[in-house]
């Protein structure tokens, strides 16, 4: 008899796996200058991160946490201008 916990953590294992190795290729992306890589990859994980959560049942949790993420790049831009002056 297969449990629908052990199926969850499996994904979740992958999940993180995937999640690691799309960060390295950021990196990698990085440190080339490679920017529309960097940009391809990102998304990727977004996609990762988004597949994730509707597995799981927390896609709303996840919707609220990209929101946030916009509202921090948004006080990161006026902070930069602020410093700029």
């Amino acid at each position: 008899m297969r449990t629908w916990f052990l199926d969850n953590a499996k994904n979740s294992i992958l999940n993180a796996q995937a999640q690691t190795e799309t960060m390295k290729l950021m990196h990698a992306a990085l440190q080339d200058g490679d920017k529309k890589r960097f940009k391809d990859l990102q998304f990727q994980l977004i996609q990762f991160n988004a597949l994730h959560a509707m597995e799981t049942g927390t896609f709303d949790v996840f919707m609220e946490q990209l929101e946030n993420t916009k509202q921090l790049s948004d006080a990161n831009k006026e902070l930069e201008d602020t410093l700029k002056k």
